[in-house]
């Protein structure tokens, strides 16, 4: 049986100290109902509802966060690697096979259409611009004449399925979920790795969703590999999980370029999700089933959130 842990955290009314995290509900996605190997989530606030990727169980499962139950199956989409939601235009977009990006309506649950990016493409990365409703990849484009396979960061037309423009980001390697793209106004922003022999090498990109051009680019040195990021829409700090058991921080500078403001040893920081309101940062560990719970500024570790714990 696979569970789904939500967390719920309450705050004390001065809006700076917060009481313990604590598992709010543990929610079992079984009765007809299931879900094997959970790889993706996208909460709907609009609807309070999270839509949970399977990958082996090749289904969209659909979560009443009220009712803590799940509410219905979407079967046939093949195996789905990523989720990710428009709510503006009542899309959900999930990443299946590698290859296709499937729309769907987020209220009617329907299928709408389906883009193929290609044979010769393996996508990796998916995001949305909740402005512009445009998609982002990052893709493993097969060279017949050169018979290598070369990254891409690429963008769509959701509504055509045409690719509009696309970057060539030379030999990254993959390393979890840090191909995510991060939106922020015309900003996105990348984690890639590249390798030297048998060392890698991360860094953090800033590129104009427009123009594909890369404004900066902030080197993490040897020994590092993004595995995910997280922005705080607020003060534009940027989170960085690292392959190698660290955490960096990247702060504008005054003249306005990101630059690393601090880091600290954290376990295989494999996903991260930030709640800026409440200065936590959550860390899931990828070699253990537990999320780590920071303060976002001091980045001091408040609790470990472990399977089985809570109702």
């Amino acid at each position: 049986m696979t569970r789904l842990v939500l967390t719920l955290l309450l705050a004390s009314q001065a809006g700076l100290l917060w009481a313990a995290p604590q598992v709010a509900a543990t929610h079992a996605l079984r009765d007809g109902i299931g879900v094997s190997q959970p790889n993706a989530l996208a909460y709907d606030p609009l609807r309070n509802e999270l839509w949970v990727a399977g990958v082996n169980s090749s289904n969209l499962v659909v979560v009443d966060v009220a009712a803590g139950k799940p509410v219905l199956s979407i079967e046939g989409l093949g195996t789905v690697q990523q989720v990710a939601l428009d709510i503006a235009r009542d899309r959900v977009y999930a990443l299946t096979n590698y290859r296709f990006v499937k729309a769907l309506s987020a209220s009617g649950r329907a299928p709408l259409k389906s883009i193929d990016v290609g044979y010769n493409r393996i996508v990796y990365g998916l995001a949305v611009d909740p402005a512009s409703g445009r998609l982002f990849t990052v893709e493993n484009v097969y060279d017949p004449q050169k018979t290598v396979y070369r990254k891409q960061l690429c963008r769509y037309d959701a509504e055509t399925g045409l690719r509009e423009a696309s970057l060539d980001l030379g030999a990254p390697i993959f390393s979890g979920k840090g191909w995510n793209p991060v939106l922020d106004g015309n900003r996105l922003f990348l984690g890639l790795s590249f390798s030297s022999g048998s060392v890698y090498s991360g860094e953090v990109w800033t590129l104009d969703q427009d123009s594909l051009t890369v404004l900066q680019k902030v080197a993490l040195g040897p020994a590092s590999g993004p595995t995910s990021l997280a922005l705080d829409p607020g003060d534009k700090t940027l989170y960085v999980g690292d392959l190698y058991s660290r955490l960096w921080v990247l702060k504008p500078s005054a003249a306005g370029p990101l630059v690393v403001a601090s880091s600290r040893t954290l376990s295989s920081p494999g996903a991260l999700a930030l709640d800026p309101g409440r200065r936590r940062l959550y860390s899931a560990v990828t070699y253990s089933n537990e999320v780590q719970v920071l303060d976002s500024q001091t980045l001091q570790t408040l609790r470990i959130l472990r399977e089985g714990i809570g109702p």
